[in-house]
């Protein structure tokens, strides 16, 4: 569930270190990391009645479909 986000944390790392790139670009990578997170552990959680009773139905498969993309 983490190794991309942090690949995409560790490509701005790199490329910060061989050109001048701007900040706005680690940013940019560190919302769509939140995002991938976040969508990713909702749509990864267990279905049982309680997370569908916390997060909905629609929610978890909404999560679910972020996470993979």
């Amino acid at each position: 569930l983490i190794t991309v986000p942090l690949l995409m944390i560790e490509f701005y790392l790199i490329l910060s270190a061989i050109t001048k790139v701007s900040s706005g670009i680690f940013w940019r990578l560190m919302i769509g990391t939140l995002v991938m997170l976040i969508g990713g552990y909702i749509g990864e959680t267990a279905y049982t009645e309680e997370s569908a009773r916390i997060f909905g139905d629609s929610t978890i498969t909404i999560g679910f479909v972020i996470g993979m993309l």
